[in-house]
């Protein structure tokens, strides 16, 4: 997989301070030939590419913005995002958002509505070297800027079949639920109407949308 964030269109990643300081680091300790493959959400290979580091990086970049580009709708009662494939663990699973968050004009998910972050969490709660609880850099998802407005004024739910309450208040503001079944969560979002819109996301941590 390409590493680090900002494929999204009109996303200039030679501005971005972080990237530079990686790139700057990796070429002082003598990197030579990186290996970047852009994988699909059916999890085969899209495109493999071998070379410099920014130059095989930004290449691949490319074909990213074309493989995980989506035309996704606006203002939907319920949206259904699969964090799938970076899906082990609890602590990644509001990468599901990516698709939204990389994008906040569009709103995928309209006020009242709901939404629903799907994560296998095969390895259970997991870790974070550097946002773990107890770490200076540790805040709880709906704090952090991209998430708050998602957060707000919506109905949120975590299917996960290997977690449990305690994983989820971890890093999940208390009015959060968190389901281990899917039928359960199917209960959750029943409320009597017959002509609600839904718009479902199954690699949700890959996908992005254009801007508007």
């Amino acid at each position: 997989m390409i590493g680090g964030t900002g494929f999204s269109q009109g996303y200039d990643l030679n501005k971005n301070e972080l990237r530079q300081d990686m790139e700057e680091g990796a070429r002082m300790a003598g990197l030579d030939v990186i290996v970047n493959s852009v994988g699909t959400s059916e999890g085969k290979t899209a495109g493999v590419f071998v070379g410099d580091l920014v130059q095989a990086h930004r290449a691949a970049v490319e074909l990213t913005r074309k493989v995980y580009i989506t035309d996704a709708p606006t203002d939907v009662d319920i949206g259904i995002f699969n964090a799938f494939p970076e899906d082990t663990e609890l602590v990644q699973a509001q990468k599901a958002l990516n698709v939204w968050t990389g994008n906040l004009k569009r709103r995928i998910v309209r006020e009242g509505g709901k939404v629903v972050i799907a994560t296998a969490s095969s390895d259970g709660l997991g870790f974070h070297s550097l946002l773990d609880v107890g770490s200076r850099l540790h805040r709880k998802v709906d704090q952090r800027k991209v998430m708050a407005e998602i957060f707000q004024n919506r109905k949120i739910l975590v299917l996960s079949p290997n977690c449990s309450p305690s994983d989820l208040y971890s890093r999940y503001p208390k009015h959060v639920l968190i389901r281990n079944h899917w039928k359960d969560i199917l209960e959750d979002l029943k409320d009597g109407s017959s002509s609600r819109t839904v718009a479902i996301f199954p690699n949700g941590s890959l996908q992005f949308t254009p801007p508007l």
